[in-house]
């Protein structure tokens, strides 16, 4: 198996619990820096994406982002992205396997949106 760069770490496929420490020294930073962006106490928003991904033998990993309006509940937009994870599966640390996935599916989203939900253990 071939090592893989994944945040600035050279990851070993074969062993990724090496550096499992400083994934999640990078988890918790990223965490921070989402909380840090929380809009203030009544701020509603009317453009909601969801995203979640999933994985198989045939196809790698797919991620799904959605947009809908919040108020009608209705689909606007969607992007799908598909591709080869960078990290095996790592418990707690799911978000180094899923984040490039979904970063390129809401680059393919054509609107902007107010909020991002995700489905993500991890993130």
């Amino acid at each position: 198996m071939e090592n893989r760069e994944c945040y600035g770490l050279q990851i070993s496929m074969k062993t990724p619990y090496s550096n499992t420490r400083k994934l999640i020294e990078i988890q918790k930073n990223i965490s921070y820096k989402a909380l840090g962006s929380l809009r203030p106490p009544g701020y509603a928003p009317r453009l909601v994406v969801g995203l979640d991904a999933a994985y198989s033998r045939i196809y790698g990993g797919v991620a799904v982002a959605v947009i809908i309006d919040y108020v009608s509940g209705s689909p606007l937009d969607y992007s799908v992205a598909i591709g080869e994870p960078r990290l095996e599966y790592i418990p707690g640390l799911l978000a180094f396997r899923e984040a490039p996935l979904f970063y390129t599916a809401l680059q393919g989203l054509r609107h902007e949106y107010d909020l991002l939900v995700i489905d993500g253990h991890g993130i």
